[in-house]
């Protein structure tokens, strides 16, 4: 289980991000993080994979409180993986192969297991044929796919997935969303930020709403709801 206990966060610039968050992931769920831009999301999902430490409050993964030394950190980023919004502020490396690679070559796995398990996740998002393709000349989608096969491959339990259905067409849609159907059947937990209303009635199991820093609402998303805090469904998706 993942949660945030009265997490506060504030800005160098002083703008107050987090402001008292309380929210709970149980495992193997997929929970729909709603709220419109600004609403404090990706900075809470910033603070569960460690790359934001709270000024007050705490974050708490499988029971156990993080901490913030280099040890602690490289156990939380190996348990709970996040995929960033642009894919590229996520991609390293020159090629698709070096990119996927990249976070099990840094943790010493030899070079047959990395190779078996980076063919596994490229072949999982439909993008074997591309080890050796620049990632610059990759598409803004081939990209998202590319930065999402670097998390999978390191097995993180827990799934941090930032706006993941932004830009997207019909067909990368419906993929993205027989994706996320596919993590959870294999005992993934899954958090999603998202404003799309498509795709969260399409995956979600349970749903939050950020608005102000603040979670605003936990249940189910009505009409009201989604027209209070800004909500919609994504745009024409041919």
């Amino acid at each position: 289980m993942m949660e945030c206990r009265d997490v506060w966060y504030r800005y160098p610039s002083g703008v107050e991000a987090l402001r008292g968050v309380n929210l709970r992931v149980e495992d193997g769920e997929v929970k729909i993080l709603l709220g419109r831009n600004g609403a404090g999301k990706t900075t809470l999902m910033l603070t569960l994979n460690g790359l934001l430490k709270p000024q007050r409050g705490e974050v708490v993964i499988d029971g156990r409180r993080v901490e913030y030394d280099r040890r602690s950190l490289r156990w939380l980023r190996r348990r709970v993986g996040y995929v960033f919004q642009n894919p590229d502020d996520q991609i390293v490396a020159p090629t698709v192969f070096q990119d996927v690679a990249f976070g099990l070559k840094n943790l010493g796995f030899d070079d047959g297991e990395i190779k078996r398990r980076v063919g596994e996740i490229l072949r999982e998002l439909e993008l074997q044929g591309y080890e050796g393709r620049l990632c610059s000349t990759l598409s803004g989608g081939e990209k998202r796919r590319v930065a999402l096969a670097g998390v999978l491959v390191m097995e993180p339990r827990y799934l941090l997935l930032d706006e993941p259905s932004a830009g997207l067409d019909g067909v990368g849609f419906k993929s993205l969303v027989s994706l996320i159907q596919r993590l959870k059947a294999r005992g993934k937990t899954l958090l999603i930020s998202t404003h799309d209303l498509e795709l969260a009635m399409a995956v979600g199991d349970s749903f939050a709403v950020m608005n102000g820093g603040r979670i605003v609402h936990e249940g189910e998303i009505n009409a009201e709801i989604a027209e209070k805090y800004g909500l919609r469904f994504g745009c024409f998706r041919g």
